[in-house]
């Protein structure tokens, strides 16, 4: 898992062709660091608690390689939040995987 001290993790578009960004310096498909912003992971259970508890929640953060699913925040793109993680064919659900 790679993350900012916020939780925060770097994500990559699919289709993301480096030929489609030659007037931008190849921005968002060199697969390096710059391809991205920090990304906000939204979860079930996040916040402040009552009382001494000044931090509490979930934190599922995807791991390299996973497959997330992307909204934005007022329809704003520079605003995007990772809602969800989905299965696929390179990663299917632990109960319905075939087990060897």
């Amino acid at each position: 898992v790679h993350c900012d001290e916020m939780g925060r993790v770097k994500i990559r578009f699919p289709g993301t062709r480096a030929q489609d960004h030659g007037d931008r310096g190849l921005a968002g498909a060199n697969n390096d660091e710059c391809d991205s912003a920090w990304v906000r992971v939204a979860s079930n259970w996040a916040g402040n608690g009552p009382g001494h508890q000044s931090q509490c929640g979930i934190l599922g953060l995807p791991r390299i390689g996973s497959e997330v699913l992307v909204a934005f925040l007022g329809g704003d793109p520079d605003k995007p939040v990772i809602v969800g993680q989905l299965y696929n064919q390179e990663g299917l659900p632990p109960a319905l995987s075939t087990m060897d």
